[in-house]
């Protein structure tokens, strides 16, 4: 009896130590069971865009070669320098993307459609004017996109549609953000200044007596910036009409600004030694300024176009934005947009 009653407990065991491992088992399989599966997002393969030119454009996604004649301070703000394949010599473009040194290199009078054709590039990027070259490499099976860039509006236009066709729609939203709080700097610490206090400017162009009219990117600065352009109603063909001396000795601005271009014949100093100018207002306090940088325009109309109006509120209220902040800003700009730094001396501000 005692043997049985032996047999008995371990057989007992044995099935309860079975029925333990099942009940395990089927507890994990119930687990296993109620996880929800992880099924990776499906990878867009091509995306479809609507350019400045009213064109819609269909890109095989990933784009792995970009070609631009027009806006590579896009393409490089969005972190895409290393995918350009024309190059460039210019000091900024080399030392925000060193690779851009080795790039094609070619001039305008090469710019034709067969020879883009050639490069053979995934996009090719160029103003969106440019309708018949454009039409050209659609006939020859070249992808092309038309940007247009004149006012804040469509900065951030062409951010959001490089960014999307390029696929880095993130990035282009971080910078729109950024652009717009530069932009809106402005408006916040000048809310409480009556309109009859505000400082009035003028922004001249390349030739003295062009000035920016209101429709203009360089007048939507002014004003962002606090002042009242006084050339804001002026009427004229295309960009930056010719208004002569006479008209801006009757306007006598407080400040005036000068556009930052190669091809300008005077600077501030033409103006500031000039007895004929002495009677000016702007002149008087000095107030003549040419927009910063030698290295990188910040008046060209991407990102840098809000650094400028931060320059420009730097300028007309010194007492909103120091110059140590000034130097604060321009700083976080370069690190934030484009990832390098730059001295005061090399940006000349």
């Amino acid at each position: 009896m005692k043997r049985s009653s032996k047999l008995v407990a371990s057989l007992f065991a044995l099935a309860l130590g079975a029925a333990l491992v099942v009940g395990c088992t089927a507890n994990m399989d119930a687990n296993q069971t109620e996880e929800p599966q992880n099924t990776p997002e499906p990878v867009a393969t091509s995306v479809t865009v609507t350019d400045a030119a009213g064109r819609q454009v269909t890109l095989d996604q990933p784009v792995d070669s970009i070609l631009t004649v027009y806006g590579s301070k896009y393409i490089l703000a969005l972190g895409l320098g290393d995918k350009m394949v024309n190059g460039s010599t210019k000091d900024f473009e080399l030392a925000v993307c060193p690779s851009l040194a080795n790039g094609i290199t070619f001039g305008s009078e090469q710019m034709n459609a067969e020879t883009i054709a050639q490069i053979n590039p995934d996009v090719f990027i160029h103003k969106a004017t440019a309708t018949e070259l454009m039409g050209a490499l659609d006939n020859l099976g070249v992808n092309s996109i038309g940007i247009y860039m004149e006012t804040p509006e469509e900065v951030c236009a062409t951010l959001e549609l490089l960014g999307t066709a390029l696929g880095v729609p993130d990035r282009a939203a971080e910078l729109i953000t950024y652009y717009q709080d530069l932009m809106n700097t402005g408006a916040r610490l000048t809310a409480n200044i009556p309109q009859d206090e505000r400082p009035t400017a003028i922004l001249m162009g390349n030739t003295i007596g062009k000035v920016a009219h209101g429709s203009m990117l360089q007048s939507i600065m002014i004003e962002s910036a606090g002042g009242i352009n006084l050339a804001k109603d002026v009427q004229g063909e295309g960009t930056w009409p010719v208004v002569g001396v006479e008209q801006i000795f009757e306007w006598d601005p407080d400040f005036i600004f000068i556009m930052n271009s190669t091809g300008r014949d005077y600077d501030a100093q033409t103006i500031l030694n000039d007895p004929a100018w002495a009677n000016l207002t702007a002149v008087q306090n000095g107030h003549v300024y040419v927009v910063p940088s030698d290295l990188d325009s910040w008046e060209y109309p991407c990102v840098q176009s809000g650094l400028g109006t931060i320059w420009m509120i730097s300028k007309m209220y010194p007492d909103l934005i120091t110059d140590a902040q000034l130097e604060t800003y321009v700083n976080e700009f370069y690190d934030f947009v484009y990832g390098v730094q730059f001295t005061r001396e090399e940006l000349n501000y």
